[in-house]
């Protein structure tokens, strides 16, 4: 179990699916079988392998529809392209909204929107180096836009990951039995 945990916390899916397995297969008890299950289904999932997710969940032996509904529900969604979030940031905010950011979007839009009125302002009024400072600016907010776009769309697959990931794991969480562990005390008197 410790191991499989492990695996998860290092992001090895393949360790962590072999040891969920294990566990499964060598359980004593339905809970453990049922959490070793939903265990190895995750870390199949995290590998992008639903099938193997669903396969893993099929194993279980308690009430696990509402973790098979959650990678149904997972595989039946395409991951956003990230391109296509930058191609989409070349328009200030639009790549924000292309992965569900709307604070981001509006945020984008209207500091690019302001950093272009200054520029445009400066520019009449002949003061071409607050017009160079507000376009040097500006270009940096304006690249930010689209490396934002691009950022959001891995966010937002990342998001939706880990959502289905949480719902397949459940509330059941193992705790390990501090009775079982065997204590050492050392005393040292001087």
């Amino acid at each position: 179990w410790l191991r499989a945990e492990n695996a998860l916390a290092e992001r090895d899916w393949d360790s962590a699916s072999f040891h969920f397995d294990s566990l499964r297969l060598k359980a004593d008890s339905d809970d453990i079988r049922e959490f070793a299950a939903r265990g190895a289904a995750t870390a199949r999932l995290r590998d992008r392998d639903p099938a193997g997710a669903r396969q893993a969940l099929a194993q279980a032996p308690g009430d696990v529809a509402a973790a098979q509904h959650a990678v149904d529900r997972y595989a039946a969604r395409r991951d956003k392209r990230p391109w296509v979030g930058g191609v989409l940031g070349l328009v200030p905010g639009l790549g924000y909204v292309y992965s569900h950011e709307y604070a981001n979007a509006v945020r984008s839009l209207i500091l690019n929107s302001l950093f272009i009125w200054g520029m445009v302002e400066t520019a009449d009024d002949d003061q071409w180096a607050v017009f160079s400072a507000l376009t040097f600016v500006e270009f940096t907010w304006y690249s930010g836009s689209i490396y934002g776009g691009i950022d959001a769309a891995h966010r937002n697959n990342q998001r939706r990951l880990d959502a289905a990931a949480s719902d397949i794991r459940g509330e059941q969480r193992l705790q390990p039995d501090l009775a079982q562990v065997p204590l050492f005390s050392l005393k040292v008197e001087f």
